[in-house]
């Protein structure tokens, strides 16, 4: 934890904040005291991107090539400009609604 809390540029009670937990507990967690529960884990995964299982298990997973792109572009980044950074990854990441509109002509060209 105190890894990618240092690594995002963040103080404990910030990093704290964006987990909905105090900083004393984050330092419980830093210090190997506490497990932080999942639901906490998935709040923070809201505001930081990082590998839940690096962060669980320890270890240090193979990234796809566009992942290590990613990854480098993110660490040359402020951390205002990471958080939108990966908010935008996880917008993209999403499941896009099918509104049946794949099937449909578009109407935006003209036929000659």
């Amino acid at each position: 934890m105190r890894q990618l809390r240092k690594e995002n540029e963040l103080s404990q009670e910030k990093f704290g904040d964006l987990c909905g937990v105090s900083k004393g507990m984050v330092s419980q967690w830093e210090s190997d005291l506490v497990t932080p529960p999942v639901d906490r884990i998935i709040l923070l995964r809201r505001h930081i991107n990082f590998s839940t299982d690096w962060l669980l298990f320890g270890e240090n997973l193979e990234y796809s090539k566009i992942d290590q792109i990613a990854i480098g572009i993110a660490h040359q980044l402020s951390a205002e400009e990471r958080k939108v950074w990966y908010r935008i990854g996880d917008k993209l990441a999403e499941p896009q609604e099918d509104n049946n509109n794949s099937a449909k002509p578009s109407n935006n060209y003209n036929h000659k």
